[in-house]
């Protein structure tokens, strides 16, 4: 996930606010005398470290760290080869739970790595290799999680026909028969995808017994993202199923996603708000990572090609923000990246559609985000009816301790 935590306090309270929390732990004084036992990561993760002089390597409990210059020209290629794969899975065998790599300079982390999230699900491991082999149709074929998507044109495509088209190759077999293989594979669904607008515009469930039958994706299909205004965590967890919820930071209102009923290309996570008394009332879909260089050309693409997405749905929008107040790095396009790391520079799209709401919405912002000078992100947010009054509530409720 690439949802930062100053976009968590945002999603909480609507807007930035910086909260000093103290915490005073007393331990036992014999507690403090007992000798540390090393966990099996930590006695065992050091052995695969070659010994690199240009990384500081540590395990704490079961976290991996390598402190990197981010400027290191190699910084790219060493998480490569300390975040491979097979590494990730010896480190799941000793316990190590995620590796961190951290900027030498400011001490920040750059890039985390969350181990067993990271470990091939049995359907990318089982299926990827028949969607890599490609073909002639016009219908791409891939696979995420436990997810199977087939990407084309519905002006060239009937829907029913992406099967067909990609299992005409002899060595795939029949469509029953690959559909069979995904079941087999440990995919639960399959995806079909607008390659016009990136909507999932049908979707079949492998793992019912019904499984023949396409179903919808979702109710309040016009939603973003498949999601409705007031869906309890119940609901919401039916849709997509229990693989796809991050359980370990999903706490209180917060329920975190790995997909939705509609899940969209670009993005790879959702964090939805959850009131108990009136259901979903915010959703933050945050973007795939992105590589750019450092005029960051591509990430403003993937935030162009977004905000002509959703005005497509919502009409023009209210407000644009495009500057930069960071002095001297703001005269250059070579310094645009490292302005928007750095936080001095701002581009995001706002839609206030108080007095004429879409489907409940209320409010929708994109936002192009940097994780650091040569990566990025784009970050969608939508806000229904009785947010404010929501966050208004919250904040009472906390305001009230003082």
């Amino acid at each position: 996930m690439n949802i930062t935590p100053d976009e968590i306090m945002d999603f909480i309270f609507g807007k930035s606010i910086q909260i000093a929390l103290l915490i005073v732990l007393a331990l036992p004084y014999g507690a403090l005398a007992q000798q540390h036992v090393p966990t099996t990561c930590e006695a065992k993760a050091p052995t695969l470290f070659n010994g690199d002089s240009d990384t500081k390597f540590t395990v704490t409990g079961t976290v991996v760290s390598f402190t990197i210059s981010a400027k290191n020209p190699l910084f790219d290629a060493l998480v490569g080869i300390y975040g491979n794969e097979e590494r990730r899975v010896i480190y799941n065998k000793w316990g190590c739970t995620e590796e961190l790599f951290i900027s030498a300079k400011t001490g920040e982390v750059v890039k985390r790595i969350d181990i067993v999230r990271g470990l091939p699900t049995a359907c990318v491991a089982n299926v990827g290799p028949i969607l890599q082999r490609g073909d002639d149709s016009g219908i791409k074929g891939s696979v995420a999680g436990t997810a199977v998507s087939f990407t084309g044109s519905t002006e060239n495509h009937s829907l029913e026909s992406f099967f067909d088209a990609f299992s005409r190759d002899t060595t795939r077999g029949s469509v029953e028969a690959l559909r069979e293989t995904f079941k087999k594979g440990g995919c639960t669904e399959v995806l079909f995808i607008s390659a016009e607008t990136g909507e999932t515009v049908k979707r079949i469930d492998l793992g019912s017994a019904d499984s023949q039958v396409a179903k919808p994706a979702g109710p309040g299909v016009q939603g973003p993202f498949g999601f409705e205004r007031g869906m309890t965590r119940a609901q919401v967890i039916a849709l997509v199923g229990k693989d796809a919820v991050d359980s370990k930071d999903s706490q209180g209102d917060s329920l975190w996603l790995y997909t939705a009923p509609k899940p969209h290309p670009a993005f790879d996570s959702y964090l939805l708000s959850i009131s108990p008394e009136h259901g979903l009332l915010r959703i933050v879909g945050s973007g795939k990572t992105i590589e750019v260089g450092d005029a960051g050309s591509d990430l403003k693409e993937a935030f162009d090609t977004i905000v002509k997405a959703v005005a497509q749905k919502y009409g023009k929008p209210t407000d644009t923000h495009d500057f930069c107040t960071g002095g001297a790095e703001c005269d250059s396009e070579r310094f645009w990246m490292m302005s928007l790391q750095d936080k001095n520079r701002v581009l995001s799209t706002v839609w206030v559609l108080d007095a004429n709401p879409v489907n409940e919405v209320k409010a929708i912002s994109v936002q192009a985000k940097a994780l650091s000078i040569n990566k990025g992100y784009v970050v969608y947010a939508c806000e229904f009816e009785g947010w404010s009054q929501y966050v208004d509530e919250k904040r009472a409720k906390q305001n009230a301790n003082f």
